[in-house]
């Protein structure tokens, strides 16, 4: 639907997306946003960080260890890191 007549149904729009139907406003016949309700909308960027905390934690496995740091399998007789 074009961005201007979508002005003039605003609560329909809203009405049919929280319904589950797709609405997705144009202009000059490009698609420019979409309508979504607020749960799928936080859902969908829940998702899209637990992505981005998954890709660092991959890239952080990759980096090497810090030749200065303890083994972490090295423990004294108290328990404690050597």
């Amino acid at each position: 639907m074009n961005i201007g007549q979508a002005k003039a149904k605003l609560s329909s729009l809203v009405e049919a997306s929280l319904r589950g139907e797709e609405v997705i406003l144009a202009r000059a016949g490009a698609p420019q946003v979409r309508l979504v309700p607020v749960a799928e909308a936080v859902a969908a960027d829940r998702d899209a960080r637990r992505r981005r905390v998954y890709a660092l934690l991959a890239e952080a496995d990759r980096l090497p260890d810090r030749p200065d740091a303890f083994d972490p399998l090295q423990w004294d007789e108290h328990g404690l890191p050597i």
